[in-house]
């Protein structure tokens, strides 16, 4: 037997929802202008968390989109597959949540965060280049330059090494780095201390 894709679709709508709800304190401490963001980091955790193979071959089949590039506007991806999905089946959509982004719009934020955080795209790619600033850049403003013109968006200072003087040094050091039409790479500073680079690791065999 089939899978019936409105039924399908229907309950993942629902689940994104669930999470949603479920996590609607942690949505509403979030800065207002990344809200929407929040919300579509939820839905797309929950998606994540659902083995949707089964569904996925069966839209497929049915000549629909299959799920597989979402990520920027989850929910309101769900919505338009499932008012395809029920025209199909000669039914009448349902009413799509208000604050559902749609693909368009979050790709459209994404990009407006990716320039806040990493710097302007480049015409040549799309990728930003981030550079551990060494030691040497707080002496050498020509080395912080050079390394600029070769290509760095965004200047890393590692603040486990060196002191605050030779942090200051870098930064002045990159902020004369523009040119060209380019502003100045932008400076990441990365704060020492403990990481939470993985989550609980059970103990292995002794």
């Amino acid at each position: 037997m089939g899978i019936d894709l409105t039924t399908e679709l229907t309950a993942l709508r629902d689940r994104l929802l669930s999470a949603e709800a479920e996590h609607a304190d942690l949505i509403s401490r979030v800065r207002e202008r990344h809200r929407a963001s929040a919300r579509n980091l939820v839905h797309y955790v929950a998606l994540r968390g659902t083995d949707l193979r089964p569904l996925q071959e069966a839209l497929s089949d049915a000549g629909l989109s299959s799920l597989g590039r979402m990520e920027a506007g989850v929910l309101g991806h769900v919505d338009a597959v499932l008012a395809a999905a029920r025209a199909l089946d000669g039914d009448p959509a349902p009413a799509p949540e208000d604050d559902a982004l749609t693909s368009a719009e979050g790709r459209a934020i994404l990009a407006r965060n990716a320039a806040s955080l990493l710097g302007p795209a480049r015409d040549d790619r799309d990728a930003r280049i981030m550079v551990t600033m060494p030691s040497e850049a707080a002496t050498d403003p020509e080395l912080v330059t050079r390394i600029a013109e070769a290509g760095m968006d965004l200047a890393r200072v590692n603040c486990a090494h060196d002191d605050e003087q030779a942090w200051a040094a870098m930064i002045a050091a990159v902020r004369r780095c523009a040119g060209a039409g380019r502003p100045a790479p932008l400076v990441a500073m990365d704060l020492a201390g403990p990481k939470v680079r993985t989550g609980p690791i059970e103990p292995g065999p002794r």
